[in-house]
Parts: structure tokens; sequence; C-alpha cells
């Protein structure tokens, strides 16, 4: 099952991670995160799209308090598919090899129609979360987007975000 086999402290609202860092009103990081948000809510959701925030290193709580606004805003709108945070100073929160079995737990709760292609990825194979970083995105990912019905309920006017921070961290 796939829920054993994430790092559920690493989600954004997840207990571990309480109270999340905030981005100061009036600062860079929260005039950052306004643009983010203002960019994901434009998405086309036809295209690949990608913004990368990169802070010098001694400002790296800047961007996480940015990304938490990000998943929090984009959570309460309907659109987070999942985000995942790395943290060097959480027991495994330095662990990419959750990353992906993490986000694809989250895309299967929050995006409509995505539960079932991802639950037949790990019926048909249930040792996906122990393989390679490549294999799992592949797998519980991009194959069960690729097996959404033309008719699915995704709503263009709702393009999804995932959100990963700390990057550096793992």
């Amino acid at each position: 099952m796939l829920s054993q086999a994430i790092s559920p402290d690493a989600i954004h609202d997840s207990s571990e991670r309480y109270p999340p860092p905030r981005c100061r009103s009036g600062t860079r990081a929260e005039t950052t995160a306004q643009d983010v948000i203002i960019w994901a809510r434009k998405l086309d959701p036809l295209t690949t799209k990608i913004v990368w925030l990169e802070e010098p290193h001694n400002t790296a709580k800047t961007c996480t308090a940015i990304a938490q606004t990000v998943s929090e805003v984009c959570h309460a709108e309907g659109r987070l598919a999942g985000s995942f945070f790395f943290d060097q100073h959480r027991c495994g929160g330095d662990d990419g090899r959750y990353l992906f079995s993490t986000l694809a737990y989250q895309i299967a709760m929050n995006v409509p129609g995505m539960r079932e292609p991802i639950n037949l990825a790990m019926a048909h194979d249930p040792t996906l979360p122990t393989k390679s970083i490549a294999v799992q995105l592949q797998s519980l990912i991009i194959q069960p987007f690729h097996q959404l019905p033309s008719t699915s309920t995704i709503s263009p006017k709702t393009p999804m975000v995932v959100v990963i921070d700390g990057l550096d961290q793992c």
C-alpha cells in the first residue's frame, strides 16, 4: 500500500513541520510568494511549466517560507497536487527515496481521476516505492497521468501545482 511508503512529515501540512515558516508581511519573500501564486493561477494546463526559486545558502528559510505559502494558498484553492519539503534536520528528511511515492500519494488524493491509475500501478507492482526514483517517477506519476481518459474531470481552468522545497538538502 502506497500510504505505508511515504514521508508524511515532508508534506506541507504535517504536524512535524508545525509551526511552518511564514513569509513576513511586506517582505520580498511575501512578494515572491504572491508572484508564484499569480503564475500558478494563470498556468496553461496543456503545457509544462516550472518555476525554480534559488536563493543564496544563508536564505534557505526564505525559500521554505515562500514554498509553504504557495502550498497553503494552492491547497486552499484546490490546485495543490502535492508538496514535499526536504529537511536535513528531520530524521529521513533528506532522503529522496520517498519523494515520488509521497507526491504520488498526494496526487491520488488531490487530483480527480488519478487515484485509480496510481492504485493500479501499485497493484501491478507493490514494490514500486522501493525502486529507483526514475522508475517511481515513471510508474507512479507519469504513466498514471497518461492513463487518464480524455473525459477526465481535471478542469483546464484549474491547473494543478506540485511544490518541492529543499532539493539542495537531499
